[in-house]
């Protein structure tokens, strides 16, 4: 299978680009699933094309097929593979193509597959994880606050309309209480305008490389949550630069890819600056000295992987370090922020009844 050419490609990329602006994006499940069955197929010994229009025959998603047929025809006109996988960008990134590419030069694209299906698991594994870890948290606490706002704003103006029958002066809790639920009542219509304006900050914050940043840099500073984003990008690192190596793409040529697949500017920059180190001829953890993402222990495990001539699986043995440091973060933080929230909302709502009950403590003082 020859590989075409940059002027080729070009034209090629001109004449389909109507198709290609119709698939931007498809799931990560999707990708890892087709990736997955296409090296099985070919373990089998199944031809490509027709591994990939039985794929396309039995997809379920809405367009992905669309574009394994395009896939499939591009093929048969004697495009290699890696190379229509490049004019969809947004689907099959550089780390994917790259792969592709050793896999059909050294005639093991079905190992290739593999690997790249198992890659890819592993990264949307970390993204699950870190999810669940950020997420758990926030809807324990929205569920609190709802209930709080339901006490505030239907329980509370009951009571205050007993009490104004007393005529009499309440304690001073009592007051306070009455006023934050008038409070809420009052003002509760500019919640959902407080939530649209999160949501367009948010928007803001990822068209805007400095609001990004400052962000990116802030997140990391929260206790707990923070040390959890730092090992989730030690592991996406590590993850990805040893999945290259390993497939013996070029070091330079890695770092490039894994620059691209970094999800945080200063692990980029950490990135960057290996890559200078390494393009000078010096060894990669020369760079890291200063880095404020990468602790001394992943520095040196990257130093005896360079001396001993074993990067690859060195890289791979931390990543799947942090991917366990990463579950027992996330069992740590399951299992503290239950007792917390309970102790939190048993304090807010203990503080509620006794702030009610005074007045009926003082029931003789307030009615005469």
């Amino acid at each position: 299978m020859r590989s075409i050419s940059i002027s080729e490609a070009a034209d090629f990329r001109d004449e389909h680009s109507s198709e290609n602006s119709q698939i931007k994006r498809v799931p990560g499940k999707v990708l890892l699933q087709f990736t997955r069955d296409l090296g099985i197929m070919l373990n089998a010994g199944m031809q490509l094309v027709d591994s990939i229009h039985i794929l396309a025959r039995q997809h379920s998603h809405q367009k992905f097929p669309e574009l394994l047929v395009q896939v499939a025809n591009r093929l048969n006109s004697g495009a290699a593979l890696h190379e229509i996988l490049r004019s969809y960008p947004s689907i099959f990134n550089e780390f994917y193509c790259q792969l592709i590419a050793v896999g059909e030069m050294t005639g093991k694209l079905p190992e290739m597959l593999g690997r790249v299906a198992a890659y890819l698991e592993k990264i949307a594994d970390l993204k699950r994880k870190l999810l669940q870890a950020m997420t758990y948290p926030a809807l324990v606490i929205a569920v609190a606050l709802m209930a709080l706002m339901f006490i505030m704003q239907f329980v509370i103006p009951a009571f205050a309309e007993i009490f104004a029958d007393f005529d009499a002066t309440l304690p001073m809790p009592t007051r306070i209480l009455i006023a934050i639920s008038s409070w809420i009542g009052q003002y509760m219509w500019g919640f959902p305008a407080i939530f649209l304006m999160m949501f367009l900050l948010y928007r803001r914050i990822q068209k805007s490389d400095k609001l990004r940043h400052f962000f990116e840099r802030l997140l990391l500073m929260i206790p707990f949550i923070g040390a959890l984003v730092r090992k989730n990008h030690i592991a996406r690192f590590c993850r990805t630069l040893g999945t290259l190596l390993e497939s013996r793409i070029p070091l330079l040529g890695a770092l490039d890819i894994t620059r691209q697949a970094a999800a945080n500017h200063l692990v980029a920059a950490d990135i960057g600056m290996m890559h200078s180190s390494a393009q000078k001829g010096g060894n990669l953890t020369s760079a890291l000295q200063q880095s404020k993402i990468f602790p001394m222990m992943v520095i040196r495990m990257i130093a005896v992987g360079e001396e001993t001539a074993e990067l690859p699986s060195m890289l791979l043995r931390i990543a799947d370090y942090y991917e366990k440091e990463i579950d027992s973060s996330i069992e740590t933080l399951a299992s503290v922020i239950e007792p917390v929230m309970i102790v939190f909302l048993g304090g807010i709502i203990g503080i509620i009844l006794i702030s009610i009950y005074l007045p009926l403590f003082n029931l003789s003082t307030v009615m005469f």
